[in-house]
């Protein structure tokens, strides 16, 4: 079994004994409570699916259209910006450099431009989702990209229904993010808890 495949057992695992808890707790438990605990696994095991078919239809665009090195381009941009920002699920936060983004949806705009729309997943597997920038009251990493197939780079940013006004300002910043002593030392100190994608495209 892999390290992925073992995480996620981990996880449901995890969610089982939380769910059983010990015998008094559920005894203290409401029905409707123990419902809604059971409802929340099912809940989980029907996202997995889901998002296992939207990730295999957006990678059937990819290879049809060519897409590949394009897609890399992207994911890169986004775990080099926001490698340190959290990604979360019920209790958990783990950081954006330990997890997987996958794309869920390829939509062709125009003969040369691609827009590409992203999820996280915790554990490879596991649906999650960016903490709330409470400014904007939405997901603080921006998970739909339009890629430009003739300039060879991502041309606008969105994050929910807004799009960054500057792209040329977000390239600059990931600029800044590459090469900063920061960015190197986080490499440095935290190499070990990386995930495969992260250390494929930040190598």
């Amino acid at each position: 079994m892999n390290t992925s495949a073992k995480l996620i057992k981990t996880f449901f695992v995890a969610c089982f004994i939380f769910i059983s808890c010990d015998w008094k707790a559920q005894t203290s438990q409401t029905a409707e409570e123990r419902v809604i605990n059971t409802d929340s696994l099912r809940l989980l095991q029907k996202e997995i699916a889901l998002s296992r078919s939207e990730i295999k239809s957006a990678f059937d665009s990819i290879d049809l259209y060519n897409l590949t090195r394009f897609n890399d381009t992207c994911i890169k941009y986004l775990y080099i910006i926001y490698h340190d920002s959290y990604i979360e699920r019920e209790n958990l936060q783990v950081p954006l450099s330990q997890c997987v983004i996958k794309p869920i949806r390829i939509n062709r705009l125009n003969k040369a431009t691609f827009r590409l729309t992203y999820d996280t997943f915790l554990y490879d597997s596991i649906p999650g989702q960016p903490q709330i920038d409470r400014l904007l009251d939405e997901y603080s990493i921006p998970l739909q990209i339009d890629f430009d197939t003739v300039l060879k780079k991502p041309i606008n940013f969105y994050i929910g229904h807004y799009k960054y006004a500057n792209a040329a300002a977000f390239h600059k910043w990931y600029g800044e993010k590459l090469t900063s002593e920061s960015f190197k030392n986080y490499l440095k100190y935290n190499e070990k808890n990386f995930s495969s994608d992260f250390r494929r495209l930040t190598n």
